[in-house]
């Protein structure tokens, strides 16, 4: 005659754990006098907690605690545990889970979005997040990140190229707003044939640029080769160059020293560089090796009372630029060291066409500045944690090389312009 028993599946697994469902006032877990394999317990204990805490399986989970259960069922059997009938009994029903995946134009506050909804996946998350660090998310903008299951993006080229890739890596099929699969087929031939389209250097060659942008390059770095385009990828952002061949790039940028290939990998405008880290003479040699002439300085007119701050840099740039090349356009009230050292060299000089560096404070943006064609090509502020929030501020923040040379190496800049934090260089 048989004696077995029959037991729900959830009783089975509650069994097997040692977890009790649904939980006691004191959970504890307790030994029913079976034998866990350590490869299951993971999973298994997870689940029912899950179902402890009265929170029904999914179709899947059932699917893998049955096959799980099934494999102990010689020690079910020494307890006269039908398991093979056991696992089909359930002592609630199946929680449906939502799996469409899908990318649609949405709408939020009556403004169109692009919307990604899909199963729960750790690699696609990671792989939504990239897509959000290449464009970050504004403050100013009035949409969630993620709401309701759905990740929202705001409606370009580039986020419905990365969705509709991360879509194609799915192991599922997406369902598609037609006009975004459209617009993606486009994108996809875009994206193909990049030397048609794409600003960049190609085989060392600068293709998809304004004419005068390519002069204005060839005149200042010279004719593109293996030896100058890491400095053409240092003018990437004010040219606007998307395109470069990366290996060749890493080749060219090895001729070049530690703190010039950070500053050319900046993905930012402003750099921070760290004072006890990097001397200033370092800096200057990096400066100087990526050819950012003109320069302008910005001195923090509180921490340079004495002569100190411009002793420092004009020191360090001796050898490179000429007292006649350098103009100072501010000066301390009263009688005051700085301002001797300032007569002593001769660096009144007026600001012209060819003047190599301008020191200014972070207190007074000079008229000078906008009555010559004296344009810099980076900026460098000493001192000061930073600027302060005021035209000068606004001035600096217009040029694609901005370096914060500051006294401590976890320092952090908040860039106006660009509304974000920016880490230092350690």
């Amino acid at each position: 005659m048989d004696k077995s028993i029959y037991k729900s599946c959830e009783q089975c697994l509650s069994l097997l754990t040692g977890i009790e469902i649904p939980r006691p006032q004191f959970p504890k877990e307790k030994d029913f006098g079976y034998t866990l394999k350590k490869e299951d317990a993971g999973i298994l204990k997870s689940i029912a907690k899950q179902l402890s805490k009265g929170i029904s399986m999914t179709d899947r989970q059932h699917a893998l605690v049955k096959r799980k259960l099934l494999s102990y069922e010689n020690q079910f059997k020494k307890h006269n545990i039908d398991i093979i009938k056991s696992v089909e009994v359930l002592d609630s029903p199946l929680r449906k889970i939502d799996r469409s995946h899908w990318i649609k134009i949405l709408h939020y506050n009556d403004q169109p979005l692009l919307g990604i909804r899909f199963p729960f996946s750790k690699k696609i998350i990671s792989r939504i997040d990239e897509l959000r660090q290449l464009a970050p998310f504004q403050s100013r903008q009035s949409f969630p990140h993620y709401e309701k299951n759905t990740h929202y993006f705001p409606i370009n080229a580039q986020n419905i190229f990365g969705l509709m890739q991360i879509a194609d890596r799915f192991e599922s099929k997406f369902s598609v707003h037609p006009e975004i699969q459209e617009i993606y087929e486009q994108l996809k031939i875009y994206d193909a044939n990049k030397q048609d389209y794409v600003p960049g250097l190609y085989n060392y060659e600068l293709k998809n640029v304004p004419a005068q942008a390519q002069t204005d390059l060839e005149d200042l770095l010279g004719k593109c080769d293996d030896s100058n385009l890491a400095l053409y990828y240092d003018r990437r952002h004010l040219y606007g160059l998307k395109y470069f061949d990366s290996h060749a790039v890493q080749l060219s940028m090895a001729n070049y020293g530690e703190l010039a290939q950070k500053i050319m990998c900046r993905k930012e405008a402003t750099v921070l560089v760290p004072s006890k880290v990097f001397p200033f003479e370092m800096l200057v040699e990096a400066i100087v090796r990526l050819q950012r002439f003109p320069i302008l300085i910005v001195l923090d007119e509180k921490d340079n009372k004495d002569v100190d701050g411009l002793y420092r840099t004009h020191r360090a740039f001796k050898g490179f630029v000429a007292n006649e090349d350098i103009s100072v356009l501010f000066r301390m009230d009263g009688k005051s060291e700085f301002n001797q050292y300032v007569a002593d060299n001769k660096l009144n000089n007026s600001v012209a066409k060819n003047t190599k560096i301008v020191y200014i404070s972070n207190s007074k943006l000079p008229k000078t500045l906008f009555k010559t064609d004296w344009i810099a090509s980076c900026v460098i502020s000493i001192g000061g944690k930073g600027l302060r929030f005021n035209n000068v501020t606004s001035f600096v923040q217009q040029f694609d090389l901005q370096v914060v040379y500051e006294d401590e190496s976890s320092s952090v800049y908040w860039n106006r312009s660009e509304r974000k934090m920016i880490n230092a260089i350690v």
